[in-house]
Order: C-alpha cells, then sequence, then structure tokens
C-alpha cells in the first residue's frame, strides 16, 4: 500500500513541477517578425534556421500571416520523405527549386548544411532564432506530447512517440530531440559552424566575384551578371518579462 502513495505522491510532484514550468513559459517573449521589404514582381527569399524546438515553424507561419505573397518550404520534408534522407540528392532538389520557382518570393525552414551553399547564398534573410533551451526543451516535450495523444504526424510526417522522446535522450543522444533542443550536442555546434563558414566564405567569393567582374570589363568582354550581395544573418532572441 506504501508504494502506491509513493507513485500518487510522485505524480502529483511531477504534475506540479510541469504546470509551475508552465505558468513561467507564459512569460516568455518569442521575437517579433522583422519588416520584410517584399514585393509581388521581385523574388525574396528568406531562411530561418535555429536548433530543435526553437519555434522555425511558428515564426514561419507568423511571417506567411504577415506576408501572404511568401511560398512555404519545409526542408525536414524535402529531405526525408522527397529525397529519402540523401544529401546529394537533397542538394540537387533545392538547386532545381531554385531555379523552377525564380522570381518568387520563398520561405525556406531548415538547418542543412546543403541550405548554406544552395539557399543561404541567394538569400535576402536569414534569420537565426536564438531562443532560450528551457523553452526549447519544453516545446519538443509538448509537441510529441499532444501529437501522441491525438495521434498525429510529426513534422517530418511519422507517428509521434513520446516514449521513444525519452527513450532516445538516456540510450540515443544522436538521434534525441530533447538533446539537440539543449543546444549540447552536434546539432547546434554545426549550425554555428556553418553560419561562420558562409559569414567568411560569401562575403570572400562576393569580391572574388566583383574582382573578376571589373577585370573582364577593362578587357572590354562582357561580365557575367552581378551576383546578390550576401545577407548578413540577423539573431532574433526571446526574453523573459
Amino acid at each position: 500500500m506504501y508504494w502506491i502513495w509513493q507513485i500518487i505522491i510522485y505524480s502529483f510532484c511531477v504534475l506540479f513541477i510541469f504546470v509551475a514550468l508552465q505558468i513561467i513559459f507564459n512569460f516568455y517573449k518569442y521575437p517579433s517578425i522583422p519588416t520584410i521589404n517584399s514585393t509581388d514582381n521581385k523574388g525574396i527569399i528568406i531562411d530561418v534556421c535555429g536548433v530543435s524546438g526553437s519555434g522555425k515553424s511558428t515564426f514561419c507561419k507568423r511571417i506567411i500571416e504577415q506576408y501572404p505573397n511568401f511560398i512555404y518550404v519545409d526542408m525536414d520534408m524535402i529531405y526525408f520523405k522527397e529525397c529519402n534522407a540523401n544529401f546529394r540528392d537533397f542538394a540537387k532538389y533545392l538547386r532545381k527549386y531554385l531555379k523552377d520557382n525564380k522570381g518568387k518570393n520563398l520561405l525556406f525552414d531548415g538547418n542543412y548544411k546543403a541550405a548554406r551553399k544552395e539557399v543561404w547564398n541567394r538569400c535576402d534573410y536569414i534569420y537565426y532564432l536564438k531562443i532560450n533551451p528551457f523553452i526549447r526543451i519544453n516545446n519538443v516535450i509538448k509537441r510529441e506530447f499532444w501529437n501522441s495523444l491525438y495521434n498525429n504526424i510529426n513534422n517530418i510526417g511519422n507517428p509521434s512517440n513520446i516514449r521513444m522522446l525519452f527513450y532516445n535522450m538516456i540510450f540515443d543522444c544522436d538521434n534525441s530531440l530533447i538533446w539537440h533542443a539543449s543546444g549540447y550536442d552536434f546539432q547546434k555546434e554545426q549550425l554555428d559552424d556553418d553560419v561562420n563558414t558562409y559569414l567568411s566564405e560569401s562575403q570572400k567569393n562576393y569580391l572574388q566575384h566583383i574582382h573578376n567582374r571589373n577585370e573582364k570589363i577593362k578587357n572590354g568582354q562582357t561580365p557575367k551578371e552581378l551576383q546578390k550581395q550576401p545577407c548578413k544573418i540577423t539573431y532574433l532572441r526571446g526574453y523573459f518579462y
């Protein structure tokens, strides 16, 4: 009988902590939507990046609500469903998609290394969501819990499994959404490396392009089309109030 009361007490403690955290998280303000200079006759490309649980998809939905002339591109769905998790096919798909939709306003959601080369170099805006790690973990757990409860699919079209979420946290850290959301595994490190590489290489390549173009003009040759100047990465931070 004693162990039954222990289970009840522990359950109430867990429930109390969960409710308390939800109250605290209600005082967290997510970043506002920046002003985007978009028109119907000019193709604007945006990428939203951030580790798991940052609220990338929600942020993209808010952008679409404010700027409905954008086409939402979910890179998770493309990578897992269209390309069967093949990086080479994924890069080819992105190149073709950008070519086929040239001149349209595109909103990309995702963190992939292929995105740095294929998408970021063509972007007008890159938004990096810097969200508190406890908020990110809370978002992942809530999302998987409610999806599991209602038998919904997750963001890559697979059934959610709350038990597997915690199992991976302990026994399979590389595939754990909770560890990804914490920022203490390879995902955040890889994203930050991609950011640093993009910032250094894109500016270097652009200056080399300008130099080569000017040399052709001096020599009376027809220069290549002027490339788009690399855009800066905008860090959008949430905060408690």
